[in-house]
């Protein structure tokens, strides 16, 4: 006897799955990459090879065809297993089971469409999900979708201009000039100015559970351990870790780097951690396509840059409900390796607070920047504001002020 679907998977399914405290939902509408099922596929053993946020096409073809899938999962974290499009008159199933075998749970309605959620999932193991027809079931012609999607239990998120991490004596840290003389700003202040790419790659690093990989000292704290990455342990990474003395009522880092002018392999590689970049070109939906093929490989999410004029700023990606063509993979160019010494264009206060207000509007900041179809279609943490957390790119800071065709670099951390 066929068991009953449990309301609560109904209403999941409607409404999605809230994965931690934030306003950010599961969307269980297919996403990101698209591909074609391959056979056979009929055992555990011989089950197709997935990313996380693939959407595959598969067909149950026959009364013993069964398709498995197999998908390891590059962080701790939750996952869903969503089927949809099933043929019209058919009822196919979905079951979700561990490396051993073992059935981890299934549902098995009636419906259009299963929803297994909120699977606990490790780090590097591997998880297989099954579709098959109920009492023989199947469609020759045509096919179902079915995915898998990793979510963190928790996003780390950092902001600029409205500091939610330590920054006791930032405000009156000072780097020195070319002639050995402090700076005349302060390292908290080049970060609420200028610092979206150290504060980006900080959100990345922490979603990816990395630490300094040597105990280094924080003049915050006055003590030395291994650090955990935020903004300015991002930017004292930037800057090699220069040591710092404190001197006439001032602490003065021994470096003439700006701590926000991006030497993105030091940045980076302070917490044992390389990078790629890739160039963005052609038009909104090659941007797109690229964009959502990468954040199926990194669920951590990614950096994107973008550029309007000598102005830049970065955020990072983290989810998307853009699907790629079937079969699609990028073709991009990986960007000159020699790390860049660019200055990000500085954001005054006076722009985020008009963002803000135009935020709580639903407006655009700039009356150039076009609306883009794929504005509702990705969720970045954009770190210039306090609304920028996990918000659709149409709303954010970047959104507003740069626009989806101004995506010009992605980073991803490796």
């Amino acid at each position: 006897m066929r068991k009953k679907v449990i309301m609560l998977l109904c209403m999941s399914l409607l409404m999605g799955i809230i994965f931690n405290s934030s306003t950010y939902a599961f969307d269980v509408e297919p996403n990101a990459v698209a591909k074609n099922e391959t056979e056979s596929n009929d055992t555990m053993s011989t089950a197709n090879l997935v990313n996380q946020d693939d959407t595959i096409y598969g067909k149950i073809s026959s009364s013993s065809d069964t398709d498995y899938f197999n998908v390891v999962a590059g962080l701790s974290g939750y996952m869903n297993f969503w089927l949809g499009d099933i043929p019209s008159g058919k009822d196919y199933d979905l079951y979700v089971y561990n490396s051993s075998g073992t059935l981890l749970d299934k549902s098995i309605g009636t419906t259009s469409q299963e929803l297994v959620s909120n699977i606990p999932v490790t780090k590097n193991s591997t998880y297989y999900f099954k579709v098959v027809g109920y009492n023989g079931s199947h469609d020759t012609n045509n096919k179902y979708r079915v995915r898998a999607k990793l979510y963190l239990n928790n996003y780390a998120y950092f902001c600029q201009n409205s500091p939610d991490y330590t920054t006791t004596n930032l405000d009156n840290l000072y780097y020195k000039n070319a002639d050995g003389k402090p700076s005349s700003s302060t390292w908290l202040d080049r970060i609420k100015n200028a610092g979206c790419v150290a504060t980006s790659y900080a959100m990345i690093l922490k979603n990816l559970g990395a630490t300094t990989t040597q105990p280094r000292y924080d003049v915050r704290t006055g003590s030395t351990s291994i650090l955990q990455p935020d903004p300015f342990t991002v930017a004292y990474s930037n800057t090699l870790f220069p040591t710092i003395t404190y001197t006439d009522g001032k602490y003065v880092a021994n470096t003439t780097r700006d701590p926000v002018y991006m030497y993105h392999a030091d940045a980076i590689g302070g917490f044992g951690r390389t990078y790629t970049s890739y160039s963005l070109t052609g038009t909104d939906e090659d941007k797109a396509n690229a964009i959502a093929y990468y954040l199926s490989l990194n669920p951590e999410g990614i950096a994107v840059s973008f550029q309007s004029g000598t102005r830049t700023h970065t955020v990072v990606f983290i989810s998307t409900t853009h699907e790629t063509p079937i079969s699609y993979k990028p073709n991009l160019s990986t960007r000159i390796t020699v790390d860049e010494s660019k200055l990000e264009g500085t954001v005054s206060e006076e722009e985020i607070n008009a963002w803000i207000t135009a935020y709580n509007s639903k407006t655009k900041l700039s009356a150039s920047v076009m609306a883009s179809s794929y504005d509702g279609l990705f969720t970045v943490c954009d770190p210039v504001g306090p609304n920028g957390n996990q918000v659709l790119f149409g709303n954010a800071y970047v959104g507003s002020s740069y626009g989806f065709s101004a995506a010009y670099k992605i980073i991803v951390i490796n």
